[in-house]
């Protein structure tokens, strides 16, 4: 059996070649002889149709390949999904140095948040980003106890959830009100259905810890899952990430079945998050190509243990905020789709449906393939392989998404007109493409 991702590596391709290593390391495992953690990690990405890439050695080690094998394989794959990190607004920018500059010169936290008050700005997401960081710098002043690594036998990973981590998501989807939290171990719905349609008796699915998600209006459409753990061992870990990827998948293919392909204008993807104590990982999972998913590493996230490492954290806070701005682009998508469907719906019911005027599903759904789900515990042998693993013959490859022009290595003209690598030009301050220069004599 082979996938059909294309994605061409030793004589056969990623797809095939992780499903295929996935399914020896399941024959073992279902006939109780002895395997890693981490090659059950293996198993379960790859029977889901995960490639994960978020550590590097992992990676070849479980292809068996060299560095340089692993980066030409993949490189290209993933740029395709890589975005722009978020730039703070200058104001932003400028009062978190300085309030770093109070609290490290004058050892002053009351006067640092009172600076912050006292700004005036007409900018709504200046002013939400700017009570966002005043609100960090209260977490980690009222939270010493907690953040200090002595102290970690005497609280739990809930204190870390509920005084740590929900406060710093919670003021950020406040920016833009789009987005609920949910707290407390529950199953989004993709998961509950994936599951028991392996094992009938099964109630929940994946349970995570904490929730970011989009209401539509009779739906919760889950976007980021977070796993909390206090002080796990490496076992733990392993599992949790395991379990998480999976989530992040179920998320992104119920997503998609609800995103119109003229509402899909970025790659879309799925997020989750990973704490251990102050500490977090955080990463998302894309649908890259038939039948081929990849989990890559974004960020990690250390909370600093007092305010004197606040300068340092800078780059941590803004890669929170891109997450969570990203996450609100995913739910902007959904919106627009549904809107559309209920438009539609509303000219049906009055009888003006322009028949030129037709919905089209995203190209993605065809590609998309089933999560494997572990049996309950200690029932090893009940374990289920997902049907259509490989998926079927109607698979197809997904088309290239529009992505940002890549320039040659000469500089712009004085006028700002650069060549591309496809033989068009581009202006750098506008953003538009030519096929010749505005100068040259047309053909």
């Amino acid at each position: 059996m082979t996938e059909a991702d294309g994605v061409a590596f030793k004589g056969s391709t990623i797809g095939t070649i992780i499903k295929q290593k996935a399914l020896d390391i399941f024959c073992k495992w279902i006939n109780d002889m002895p395997v890693l953690n981490q090659e059950q990690h293996w198993m379960a990405c790859g029977l889901s149709s995960i490639w994960d890439l978020t550590n590097t050695d992992l990676a070849m080690e479980f292809l068996d390949c060299t560095r340089d094998e692993l980066e030409q394989v993949s490189r290209p794959i993933v740029d395709k999904q890589r975005r722009k990190q978020y730039q703070l607004p200058t104001l932003v920018e400028q009062t978190y140095d300085i309030v770093v500059s109070l609290i490290d010169k004058e050892h002053n936290v009351k006067k640092a948040a009172s600076y912050i008050q006292q700004i005036k700005t007409r900018c709504s997401d200046t002013e939400r980003l700017l009570e966002t960081l005043a609100t960090l710098i209260k977490i980690i002043d009222t939270n010493i106890f907690l953040l200090d690594p002595d102290n970690t036998t005497r609280v739990t990973e809930y204190d870390f959830i509920t005084q740590i981590w929900a406060p710093i998501l919670k003021s950020l989807i406040d920016i833009h009100g789009v987005l609920r939290m949910k707290i407390g171990e529950s199953s989004p719905v993709q998961g509950i259905v994936g599951r028991k349609r392996s094992y009938s008796d099964t109630r929940v699915g994946f349970k995570v810890d904490l929730r970011l998600l989009f209401d539509s209006r009779s739906n919760e459409h889950d976007l980021l899952s977070l796993e909390a753990a206090k002080a796990g061992d490496s076992s733990k870990l392993c599992h949790d990430i395991c379990k998480l990827m999976r989530e992040a998948k179920d998320n992104l293919d119920a997503s998609l079945q609800h995103v119109l392909k003229q509402h899909m204008q970025t790659p879309f993807l799925s997020w989750y998050m990973h704490t251990n104590g102050a500490c977090a990982h955080v990463g998302t999972v894309h649908l890259a190509q038939a039948g081929l998913y990849l989990a890559l590493h974004e960020s990690k996230i250390h909370i600093p243990r007092n305010l004197a490492s606040l300068q340092s954290f800078k780059k941590e806070f803004i890669a929170l905020i891109s997450m969570v701005f990203d996450l609100e682009r995913n739910a902007l998508m959904i919106k627009k789709s549904m809107d559309s469907l209920d438009c539609r719906k509303d000219s049906a019911m009055s009888r003006h449906v322009d028949p030129d005027d037709y919905l089209e599903a995203n190209s993605y759904l065809p590609c998309m393939r089933p999560t494997f789900y572990l049996p309950p515990r200690g029932q090893t042998s009940l374990a289920v392989l997902p049907e259509n693993l490989f998926g079927t013959a109607n698979s197809i490859c997904i088309p290239s998404m529009a992505s940002s022009p890549r320039h040659s290595d000469l500089e712009p003209d004085e006028y700002g007109w650069i060549a591309m690598d496809n033989g068009l030009l581009y202006h750098i301050h506008t953003g538009i493409t030519a096929d010749r220069h505005p100068f040259d004599e047309e053909a």
